[in-house]
């Protein structure tokens, strides 16, 4: 509980948001998370926002009507917030809603929403609403949380996750970082001795970060991370997707200037292209289908993994390179690898990852999606005070809030890619 209200962990990932609440222990049932459901009965919402006649659509029904309406629909809120519309015009190229920049931050107008103009973190604030609409349900009332977001995240970005929460009436407890919100799940669940040193490989839609982390003595260390916030699986769906406009473009005789502009068509293809990623995982070949997305022509055609692979092998090996930088920085053996974020399903990334560790076995939550927003919900319920046989130990030791690089006038600089250095530790974490 926390200020007449529960303290809950919160992960808004690019494709879709969480909530969850710690659960006590009974006479029957020992403490637990448990995963909030939304009004359609899953524990998952996709993180998207849309305006039908200046009605306010979230999850499901966004999507559902970007279909017919793509210029009235926000979906990468997670790569936009906290940023200017120059720091991210080539995400902001694929979509179809007005935009600007007003006093440092973008703005944007979407056509069903009347005259308003949103900064993204109140497109953000309507996601959390939404999820206490749903925590409320359930007759939870939700005053604090504790949210996770990449490494890489600056000071800005940060302080729009903050900012979105408190316009919905949500104190923010804390922000961590994504891995070291896996290690304290990980740890919850699994750890059985005193010391253990292993990788965390956080590969999901819009980024990837990779933590080397050792528990000593019931100490959490984050002792080396690379964080990359433009590397994930929607990017290797983007280079899918320019691939498919260039086969229709000389398969069906359509300028590619008139497919990259038509917005229902990309919403079409973009959701072909996802379900082919993950038909390519299996199968040489996808087979992609779109009734007379544009000059009344239907499009039917395939792409090999081959083409798919060739595509996007840049992008590969980044991720790649990225696992070795951070394993080659222990000479020590590395215990466990602890891998979660829906892009790392890929056989192609678990083949890889055999390979680079001797065919050491890969470890899993029992749900990938799940790792981040569990942490974060341990977390939640120790810092609102709550007394519980598994938590009691569990003491913030040191935790650095914010991440990124300063320059000497104290203005947050965001690069593309860097990597950092730095210790956060849990004491107790773990009762012996």
């Amino acid at each position: 509980m926390s200020e007449n209200g529960f303290a809950v962990g919160i992960d808004v990932g690019y494709s879709a948001v969480r909530i969850a609440l710690f659960s006590e222990a009974s006479e029957d049932q020992v403490s637990d998370v448990c995963l909030i459901e939304n009004d359609l009965g899953s524990r998952s919402t996709p993180t998207v926002v849309a305006y039908d006649e200046q009605t306010r659509l979230i999850g499901v029904e966004a999507i559902s009507h970007a279909a017919l309406y793509p210029e009235d629909a926000v979906f990468n809120i997670k790569r936009l917030v906290g940023r200017s519309a120059e720091e991210v015009q080539h995400h902001l190229n694929r979509c179809f809603f007005d935009y600007s920049t007003v006093d440092g931050r973008l703005s944007i107008r979407l056509p069903n929403s009347g005259s308003q103009t949103h900064t993204i973190e109140y497109l953000l604030a309507f996601i959390f609403d939404k999820l206490k609409e749903y925590a409320e349900n359930e007759g939870i009332t939700v005053t604090a949380a504790v949210i996770s977001v990449p490494h890489k995240f600056n000071r800005i970005q940060m302080q729009a996750f903050i900012d979105a929460a408190n316009i919905v009436g949500i104190n923010v407890l804390q922000v961590i970082n994504d891995t070291i919100s896996i290690a304290i799940n990980y740890a919850w669940e699994k750890l059985e001795s005193n010391y253990i040193k292993f990788l965390i490989i956080d590969f999901g839609a819009s980024k990837l970060d990779v933590s080397l982390i050792e528990i000593e003595d019931f100490v959490i260390k984050d002792l080396t991370t690379v964080s990359h916030t433009d590397l994930g699986g929607v990017d290797f769906d983007e280079r899918l997707i320019q691939l498919c406009i260039t086969k229709i473009s000389n398969e069906f005789d359509i300028a590619e200037c008139k497919l990259e502009t038509n917005g229902r068509f990309l919403h079409k293809l973009r959701i072909q292209c996802e379900k082919a990623n993950i038909s390519l995982n299996d199968k040489s070949v996808a087979h992609i289908k779109i009734d007379a997305p544009i000059e009344n022509k239907d499009v039917n055609f395939t792409v090999s993994r081959r083409e798919f692979e060739e595509a996007t092998a840049d992008l590969f090996e980044r991720v790649m390179e990225a696992v070795r930088n951070v394993a080659n920085t222990t000479d020590d053996n590395i215990n466990d690898l602890i891998v979660v974020g829906g892009s790392s399903r890929l056989k192609r990334f678990e083949n890889a990852l055999k390979n680079e560790f001797n065919k050491k076995r890969l470890n899993r939550p029992m749900n990938v999606y799940e790792a981040d927003v569990k942490g974060n919900t341990i977390l939640a319920a120790k810092l609102s005070g709550l007394s519980d046989e598994r938590i009691d130990n569990i003491n913030l030791h040191e935790t650095y809030g914010y991440f990124g690089m300063e320059d000497e006038n104290e203005q947050m600089e965001v690069s593309d890619e860097y990597e950092f250095k730095t210790v956060e530790s849990w004491k107790g974490l773990i009762i012996d």
